[in-house]
């Protein structure tokens, strides 16, 4: 049976409110937790009631692995874990970006492998998550890492990996255009003197007031909340206008177009270096 105990390897923040919210839809599940340090792990640990160890292999006991380790040391943990037990029958959920299932599968030597793509707001349970499962995970585990995500997070299942790379740029890579945007705002106010804490402040209350329309008027689409908003011949418009007449919708279209297609290199030079690092293994 998975989801039993799972093995946590990387604890930083968003490994360690992925597990946070898992914890707290099912408090039954055991939770052991591992960085190099052993700090981080023990922080973790300390919260979700799990056990904090200090050598990898100890987490063979585990009949699940969270991979949190940032990207760029997949390859070594791989060949750690690979070197310390046996990872066959292991489940598999990772939280890594431009890794794709097949790598994973090709690395750890097993077969069930579902890629998370949590967003930052998940520390504040208002997070999105992406889900990927590949072929081999069978339709309850789906349903049940499905639901022990929907605590902190709404999920999302993708139907591909290339729906969940793309939808990744705007659901992971999202909160940062948020913040810039909010920022400009911010910095328009402090242009017009207004001081510097009360110019955050008001930046983040329009955003959160806007939301709230958002989610209550969800008969409006969202072009008709903006028109809502404006008048003919009036100040609001005046704005919009300028936003359109220098198209920032193609601005923006363009950037997440670029963002995508750098994830794609970066997957595409990891299997190239995990290509390369398994020609010379052998």
């Amino acid at each position: 049976m998975m989801l039993k105990k799972i093995g946590v390897i990387g604890c930083g923040n968003m490994a360690s409110a992925v597990v946070e919210g898992i914890y707290s839809k099912n408090q039954n599940i055991e939770f052991l937790t591992y960085t190099p340090s052993y700090t981080r792990a023990e922080a973790l640990a300390s919260k979700v009631k799990g056990t904090a160890v200090k050598e990898i292999k100890a987490l063979a006991e585990a009949d699940t692995l969270l991979i949190g380790c940032k990207p760029q040391q997949f390859l070594e943990v791989a060949k750690l874990l690979r070197e310390s037990f046996e990872l066959k029958d292991k489940y598999i959920l990772s939280i890594l970006a431009a890794t794709s299932v097949e790598i994973h599968q090709q690395e750890l030597g097993c077969t069930k492998v579902t890629r998370i793509m949590p967003s930052l707001p998940i520390e504040f349970n208002e997070g999105i998550s992406l889900i990927y499962h590949s072929p081999e995970v069978e339709v309850s585990l789906k349903e049940k890492v499905n639901s022990l995500l929907t605590s902190a997070s709404k999920v999302y299942e993708m139907k591909t990996q290339e729906e969940f790379n793309k939808v990744t740029v705007v659901s992971a890579s999202g909160p940062a255009y948020i913040y810039y945007i909010t920022s400009l705002f911010a910095k328009a106010l402090e242009k017009w003197n207004i001081d510097g804490q009360t110019a955050r402040e008001m930046s983040v209350q329009l955003l959160r007031g806007s939301t709230t329309v958002m989610e209550q008027k969800t008969k409006d689409s969202l072009d008709e909340l903006v028109d809502k908003v404006t008048s003919k011949k009036g100040v609001t418009i005046e704005a919009v206008n300028t936003l359109k007449d220098q198209q920032i919708d193609k601005i923006l279209f363009q950037a997440l177009d670029n963002a995508y297609l750098r994830s794609q290199e970066i997957e595409a030079d990891f299997s190239k270096l995990a290509w390369v690092e398994n020609l010379v293994e052998e």
